[in-house]
């Protein structure tokens, strides 16, 4: 599929469990290359291969959901 993306760039995580490696670890190469990304718009000048952190545990890609608090301020980002 990436390759289908015309100027796409691909961050792959060798070792890694499943496709969404993204907060697993926030130190991780994977993380960094997305958190540019996230803040500045600009993709990897190539595709960004990463090793798994090794701080995954089984069930680690599971979701959590976090539980919203009541406040009147509206959400913060």
């Amino acid at each position: 599929m990436h390759h289908a993306l015309k100027g796409s760039r691909m961050v792959y995580v060798k070792g890694g469990e499943g496709h969404g490696v993204y907060s697993e670890d926030p130190r991780s190469c994977a993380n960094r290359a997305v958190n540019a990304y996230l803040s500045n718009g600009k993709l990897p000048a190539q595709d960004v291969t990463c090793k798994a952190s090794g701080r995954q545990t089984p069930g680690g890609n599971q979701r959590i959901v976090p539980t919203p608090q009541n406040t009147s301020a509206g959400p913060r980002f």
